[in-house]
């Protein structure tokens, strides 16, 4: 993992001229073990995929949740997530309940979300 964030982060400040210093983890495969590793690689900021407020930070990196605006989401519902906390507390509730599922479901629940998606991006 180490050699993975030190290599991406090299390779994307060669075509951008610039460190990276932000980074997001993509499909909530986030551990406190990613934040260090990310740490080491000049990583400031990093982003999961917990939709939340709170903040906090490891070895030096800030650790961000994120909202999700989803496809054929209404610019009223994207907009409602900064200003209803019912509404952010519905998706971190759903996050929470998806997360439960992968720690049982493990691989199964990764091959219904490809076949999910899969299907959501064909008749799309």
């Amino acid at each position: 993992m180490q050699d993975e964030w030190s290599r991406s982060c090299d390779v994307l400040a060669s075509i951008v001229g610039e460190p990276i210093t932000t980074a997001s983890v993509p499909g909530g495969f986030y551990s406190t073990e990613v934040a260090r590793s990310a740490a080491r690689a000049g990583i400031r900021l990093l982003f999961n995929s917990e939709p939340t407020t709170h903040e906090f930070e490891v070895d030096g990196c800030r650790v961000l949740g994120r909202f999700n605006i989803y496809r054929g989401m209404t610019a009223t519902d994207a907009a409602s997530l900064l200003t209803s906390p019912v509404r952010r507390w519905r998706q971190a509730a759903f996050w929470s309940v998806k997360k439960g599922a992968k720690s049982i479901a493990g691989p199964l629940y990764k091959a219904v979300r490809k076949r999910l998606l899969r299907q959501a991006y064909a008749s799309g």
